[in-house]
């Protein structure tokens, strides 16, 4: 997967360092040969930010982790001290009560790793924590999924041939154990009748998933001949694509992976920015409700690079940067040089398969 705002280098390189105070949340001391913010590295032998709300910084690694011991967790969470993450049930290596980590949200977000998988590896599920993903796919349809990056081999079609090929192993191959639904989601606007967003879920099975796809491209082929303008509801879509993750609990985690291009819409705001604010917030709101949102954006217009940064790091839980430069009054709370969560940003139609795999296989073990 590509980490658009991170130079990917930064991930293979490694730092040393002095330890850190567990009471400030900041990582001290050291003297940096690369690293991220992200990783609680320094660069340059400048020491990262503070660790975000909700997390400490882990002495041993000078990361910013979930906790480190019991007390750092609440509700009925302990902290499994290898995975450094508030999990459901008892953990391995400590005892007590722990909670509140990742799965509930709150305001801190997901440290990401440096290096290997936060939740252990091995096995679809997260052997480190016992978790059991449950996903939702959320593809908008709209013109930009069938025109770009050109109308022969455009995004819809890449994405029908990475989830159901009829020659290839796809990913619903790959990924048989993932618990995995599917939506789309458009709307129309004809003449000064707008049309609210509708949304319809689709089978999981090979066969069915194709022709589900296909019957959708038609779909949105014919209404294309009667004249109609058809956009991307992306926060009434949202909910729709959480009612299909269920309530949660146990062990499950809740996964919301979004497939979208251009910018969200609604009834009387139509290709304009300023929808995005709602989006964003949106998605901070379902990480709330134990609900993580992960993107793969398509291009189509160049204007709307910092949109979906901006859901990546809701979806994470990191600070948002201000990426609409107060164009739309949005009342966000933007972070000051937040940490910068990874998305898939395929290149190419090319691309899709290997960018939406790097997806699952991250959801596959829980991070």
């Amino acid at each position: 997967m590509r980490f658009l705002g991170i130079p990917l280098l930064a991930f293979f390189t490694l730092s040393v360092f002095a330890g850190c105070e567990e009471t400030s949340n900041r990582p001290i001391g050291g003297v940096g040969t690369g690293g991220t913010a992200a990783s609680g590295g320094s660069a340059a032998g400048v020491c990262a930010p503070a660790c975000q709300t909700g997390f400490v910084c882990d002495a041993a690694s000078s990361t910013c982790v979930e906790c480190t011991q019991n007390s750092h967790c609440s509700g009925d969470q302990t902290c499994n001290t290898t995975t450094k993450k508030c999990v459901d049930g008892e953990s391995s290596g400590s005892g007590g009560q722990g909670g509140a980590g990742s799965e509930t949200g709150g305001q801190g977000g997901e440290p990401p790793a440096s290096g290997g998988s936060e939740t252990g590896s091995g096995g679809s599920g997260g052997s480190g924590s016992g978790c059991e993903p449950k996903v939702s796919l959320l593809i908008q349809r709209s013109g930009a999924m069938f025109n770009f990056p050109n109308a022969q081999d455009n995004w819809w079609k890449a994405l029908t041939a990475a989830l159901a090929s009829d020659d290839d192993e796809d990913l619903l191959e790959e990924y048989a154990g993932l618990d995995l639904s599917v939506r789309t989601f458009f709307m129309t606007e004809q003449g000064e009748e707008c049309l609210e967003g509708e949304t319809k879920s689709g089978p999981v099975q090979k066969d069915g998933l194709k022709k589900f796809l296909d019957d959708e491209r038609a779909a949105h082929e014919d209404l294309l001949e009667s004249d109609a303008k058809v956009d991307a509801p992306l926060v009434e879509a949202m909910s729709a694509a959480a009612e299909d993750l269920g309530p949660g609990g146990g062990n499950s985690r809740r996964y919301l992976v979004l497939v979208i291009s251009g910018n969200p819409d609604a009834c009387g705001e139509i290709d304009t920015e300023c929808v995005t604010d709602d989006a964003v917030k949106k998605v901070q709101e379902l990480r709330e409700a134990g609900i993580r949102v992960r993107v793969l954006y398509l291009e189509s217009e160049g204007r709307f690079a910092g949109y979906p940064q901006a859901l990546a790091n809701a979806g994470r839980g990191y600070g948002i940067p201000n990426f609409l430069g107060g164009a739309c009054g949005s009342d966000l709370e933007f972070g000051d040089n937040p940490m910068l969560a990874p998305y898939g940003a395929p290149e190419s139609a090319a691309d899709v398969k290997s960018e939406l795999g790097a997806i699952f296989e991250k959801i596959a073990v829980c991070d």
